[in-house]
């Protein structure tokens, strides 16, 4: 999993966006960062492999231009190419996404991500992101004359593609539409958010089981993959909890949910029993612990509050469990840290003795206060 912020408003977005990801980077990222903004019909960008701090120092992101943006970060960052965003063949939007196949993984869905990418080689369009990989690592998906390639290559590659002679005016509801197909076609356990370079106020959003969070303030309007990352001072606005299977959009003016289903993926909602749920199991395992606090990977979440199938999938998978769990678990968080019992620090979670050796990996562990204290 990683974490997603965006920010569109009256402020320039690249502090805003940086600001927020610190909040949250190490809830499951910080080893691979990218930011993206739009400003003046042109995409911005800065990458790094490592956390937001690397990024600053060895980039220009702090002063990317435009008022409208995206900033992600992921667990892993062994390769450059590791780092989002993504973009389309023209470089005219830029993607960030969080999730994976692991939960709809099959040779079909394999087929399908392979038939897009090879379908841009066919036309001489050949995406660099992925060329250093090593195609026995990423064997599930590489394209015909044998280069590896990320799934979500396929999805803005897919999409860029999809709107590319769209007139202006239709643009913006076009784009939504074109998040919602590439979904129903290349379905996954995942998130996407989009910029387009002609729509310099606008942040698109994707949304099949895993969590996003919008705050609506005056004259700007921000989203976060969890709701305690944003601006303490914002925080008494309402925060709205995007609907899994869905495509969004947020503006200055605020939040549209453009189409709530999507054909071929159906997810159990995230309802408040489920969400009360989670949050008992953590007070439970939580409370009193800031001596042995935990991070969300040190967790077994029980599932059987769900029923069986939570998610239904034209594509499913065997290697883990297709379920919305991370949106009801970041809820949780959300509500546990309104009630000012949530605290958290960095912790070692593991040693990452494979991709790099001797170097042990940092996550935020979590605990809290006893109700009342």
């Amino acid at each position: 999993m990683c974490v997603i912020a965006g920010y569109t408003g009256k402020r320039r977005a690249a502090p805003v966006l940086i600001e927020m990801l610190k909040r949250i980077e190490y809830y499951d990222g910080g080893y691979a960062t990218g930011i993206a903004t739009v400003h003046e019909g042109k995409i911005y960008y800065a990458k790094a492999i490592g956390d937001v701090e690397m990024l600053l120092r060895t980039s220009d992101a702090l002063d990317l231009p435009g008022t409208t943006g995206i900033i992600h970060t992921r667990p892993n960052g062994e390769f450059f190419s590791n780092c989002h965003p993504y973009f389309d063949a023209d470089g005219k939007l830029a993607m960030v996404e969080n999730g994976g196949t692991g939960a709809t993984a099959c040779p079909e869905l394999h087929a399908e991500f392979c038939a897009v990418m090879n379908d841009f080689l066919d036309r001489g369009i050949v995406s660099p992101a992925s060329r250093d990989l090593d195609p026995e690592a990423h064997r599930n998906f590489f394209t015909k004359d044998g280069k590896p390639f990320y799934y979500i290559e396929a999805y803005s590659h897919l999409l860029g593609d999809m709107v590319k002679d769209t007139p202006r005016e239709c643009l913006k509801t076009e784009l939504a539409l074109a998040v919602r197909r590439i979904h129903e076609r290349l379905p996954a356990d995942n998130v996407t958010v989009s910029i387009y370079d002609e729509l310099p106020d606008t942040v698109t959003v994707g949304t099949v089981t895993r969590p996003m969070s919008v705050l609506e303030a005056d004259g700007e309007t921000m989203i976060a993959s969890c709701a305690t990352a944003f601006p303490e001072e914002l925080q008494h606005y309402p925060v709205t909890h995007l609907p899994q299977c869905s495509v969004s959009q947020i503006t200055p003016a605020g939040l549209e949910i453009i189409s709530v289903g999507m054909e071929g993926v159906s997810s159990e909602p995230v309802t408040e029993r489920v969400v009360a749920y989670y949050k008992a199991f953590l007070e439970e395992k939580l409370t009193k612990k800031k001596d042995a606090p935990l991070s969300l990977y040190d967790i077994t979440f029980p599932m059987d509050i769900w029923s069986e199938p939570a998610v239904d999938c034209k594509y499913v998978g065997t290697v883990r469990p297709l379920k919305p769990l991370m949106c009801a678990v970041y809820q949780a968080l959300w509500k546990l840290h309104r009630e000012g019992r949530l605290h958290s620090r960095l912790g070692v979670v593991y040693s990452r003795d494979v991709a790099w050796p001797n170097v042990d990996c940092y996550f935020t562990k979590f605990w809290l206060d006893e109700k009342g204290t």
